[in-house]
């Protein structure tokens, strides 16, 4: 399952530090407004889990990508909802 996080906060930090305890997961992107936090973020974690990590820079790059299947939603709460529906019309899981 390919899954983006979206987001680059402290909670972000947790959910993958725990993905990354599991064998089957893959953080295929990461999806930030900018692509200097992004990578900034990215090089916290060990190259060899990462190294095919996409950057996004808009949820509507993420929606796009066929190949997303789900995101967890670290962005701020207002935009859960919309950012949910988007990815929901998408049929992404988030």
């Amino acid at each position: 399952m390919n899954f983006v996080i979206v987001g680059t906060n402290f909670i972000s930090d947790t959910f993958l530090k725990a993905a990354l305890t599991t064998t089957n997961f893959t953080l295929y992107g990461l999806c930030s407004r900018k692509i200097t936090t992004a990578n900034k973020f990215l090089k916290k974690y060990p190259k060899d889990n990462l190294q095919q990590t996409k950057v996004f820079l808009s949820i509507a790059e993420v929606c796009a990508d066929k190949l997303v299947d789900a995101v967890y939603l670290a962005s701020p709460n207002h935009l859960h909802a919309p950012q949910a529906i988007q990815c929901l019309n998408a049929n992404i899981y988030p």
